[in-house]
């Protein structure tokens, strides 16, 4: 039997702290139905032996960590669990993810408490105990002591908008069109010849080019919308399909061309700003166009889960199928310039969901890491090129049983 005060502590736990605001409908769509399938799903991983474990810190102190859970166990609640995962040589119901889930949750819950009446090193140590005792941890195969994961970010780019075109706000943002023959337009078709001007696909104008192809990367986004009254509002925008053509990352083309050096977005910027009469040239390398329709909410997972900030991570979806796997990440983080100019980073640790993917994220020791939507997310995100340590969590098969029930019972609830 499970305790009536487990139980409680566990559903309180869910909403401690989370504002009405965080407690956000997700999407009925979900890309993950492979739950409801009678089949195994197998990731590239190995089990690691608990000496090789990580040191168990949170660079953000748990911050915003309570939410990613919160919006993904949302998601749980209404899936179906027929299908396993195998993680390195285990083979658990697809249960163990939000079972797994919780029992971190209930870890999170106490190390909180601890960290208002102790040392937070000594509040870590007993989290990495306890987490032993609970836990494996899984390493990607191509994972190794001295290549490691691959990391790159992304972040909810905010960019500047109006819903009237004006001399400066000529860009347009458009929804995905009915009709075959105008969805299939190249972006040179719709940026220059202005073959969706006049359609109701057309939504807002924006002041920067460069920041809608950004945006087009990034797969969704948050306008700052600059009203005829003077007022400043804020709408999200998210996926809404492509044009089904090649895409292709322009700094390619200008690098190739002697157009730019460095690959970086600062040079990139500074050669479009100087050189207009070579954005048709430099677009048209990037045939691609990604469409987007209004949205409540922020920037959504594949799985149809509000990404939060710090927080989510994207993995490669041929390799991990089901999605909502806990992660701890130990990387190089981006921080500042120094006097000189260089580029100064820090070492980073902290707990992620991956309940994303992306296009450009392909291999088992590969990840993007979500930063979020303000300036230094953006900062984060473009120069975030590193190798570190990626690891998966989930319950050891003698812990299933218990969490198993638990979440069975949190489900009749919802």
């Amino acid at each position: 039997m499970i305790k009536a005060t487990s139980l409680l502590l566990v559903m309180t736990s869910l909403t401690t702290g989370l504002q009405a605001s965080d407690d956000l409908d997700v999407l009925e769509y979900t890309a993950n139905q492979e739950y409801s399938i009678e089949k195994t799903y197998t990731t590239p991983t190995r089990i690691i032996k608990e000496s090789q474990w990580p040191t168990i810190t949170d660079d953000m102190d748990f911050k915003n960590l309570q939410l990613v859970i919160h919006r993904q166990m949302k998601k749980f609640y209404r899936l179906n669990y027929k299908s396993r995962i195998k993680l390195g040589s285990i083979t658990y119901s697809s249960k163990v993810i939000p079972a797994s889930l919780l029992a971190f949750q209930e870890m999170l819950i106490d190390t909180k408490k601890c960290f208002e009446q102790n040392n937070k090193e000594l509040c870590y140590q007993n989290l990495e105990q306890k987490m032993k005792v609970t836990f494996h941890f899984f390493k990607p195969k191509d994972q190794s002591n001295s290549k490691g994961s691959l990391f790159t970010g992304y972040y909810t780019p905010t960019i500047a908008a109006k819903t009237k075109k004006t001399e400066e706000f000529q860009w347009g943002v458009y929804s995905k069109p009915e009709e075959e023959s105008l969805w299939k337009l190249s972006r040179t078709e719709i940026d220059f010849d202005g073959k969706l001007e006049n359609t109701p696909y057309l939504h807002f104008y924006t002041n920067d080019l460069y920041e809608n192809y950004l945006l087009h990367i990034e797969g969704g986004g948050r306008l700052e919308i600059h009203n005829e009254d003077g007022s400043i509002s804020y709408q999200y925008i998210t996926y809404d399909g492509t044009n089904k053509q090649s895409f292709r990352f322009i700094y390619k083309y200008m690098q190739e061309k002697g157009y730019i050096k460095s690959p970086s977005i600062r040079s990139q910027k500074n050669f479009l700003l100087a050189n207009p009469d070579k954005w048709r040239e430099v677009y048209s390398y990037c045939p691609s166009y990604v469409y987007f329709r209004p949205s409540d909410h922020p920037p959504l997972g594949n799985e149809g889960t509000s990404l939060t900030n710090g927080r989510s991570i994207a993995t490669d979806r041929k390799l991990y199928r089901l999605k909502g796997l806990m992660a701890f990440i130990d990387s190089p983080k981006p921080r500042n310039f120094d006097d000189r100019g260089n580029l100064v980073k820090t070492n980073s640790s902290r707990f992620f969901v991956d309940h994303d993917t992306g296009g450009a994220i392909k291999g088992s020791a590969r990840a993007d890491l979500f930063y979020g939507e303000d300036k230094e997310a953006e900062f984060m995100a473009s120069y975030t090129y590193d190798r570190g340590k990626m690891f998966f969590m989930a319950l050891k098969p003698n812990q299933t049983a218990k969490w198993y029930r638990i979440f069975d019972k949190l489900k009749k609830y919802r």
